[in-house]
């Protein structure tokens, strides 16, 4: 149940939420809307026929129209989201290559080596071309602490 309440918390399924909330709202208005105006517009049964073909043609047009822009528009979100992720990275990466005498690593989720600074180099006594994916555990964690180490980052 917590699991789910997460999945529904999460901003981007707000957001499909109501994408698809929209499109129902619309829908139902479009149907009901349309329908009584062509009857009320066209009397002639074989014209009402066509008419009700066009306007579902034109109704499948519009919202794929509209369900492009919306996903265009996000799609652009996500990008300068995403622009500005890998310049604050960037930033995080030339500070911290630059300090010459505190070390300074990055762990992935799993333990492995994502960074590894110039002053790790030289404290650790492996280059970052070794170190980098590399696990946390089997560069810097003493044998008899590993096991420890493990358990408490998989918490």
């Amino acid at each position: 149940m917590v699991r789910i309440h997460q999945f529904l918390e999460s901003s981007s399924v707000r957001h499909a939420l109501h994408v698809a909330a929209a499109y129902v709202v619309i829908s139902v208005v479009w149907i009901a809307l349309s329908d009584r105006m062509l009857v009320w517009l066209v009397s002639d049964a074989g014209l009402l026929a066509h008419a009700q073909i066009w306007k579902n043609w034109f109704f499948v047009l519009a919202t794929a129209v509209g369900l492009f822009w919306v996903l265009w528009r996000s799609r652009l979100r996500v990008e300068r989201v995403l622009d500005g992720l890998r310049v604050s990275e960037l930033r995080f990466r030339s500070l911290f290559e630059r300090l010459p005498a505190i070390a300074v690593q990055g762990y992935s989720t799993e333990r492995r080596v994502i960074f590894w600074n110039a002053a790790s180099e030289r404290l650790y006594g492996y280059p970052a071309k070794q170190a980098l994916g590399a696990l946390l555990e089997d560069l810097i964690i003493p044998p008899e602490m590993r096991e420890g180490v493990r358990a408490a980052v998989s918490d």
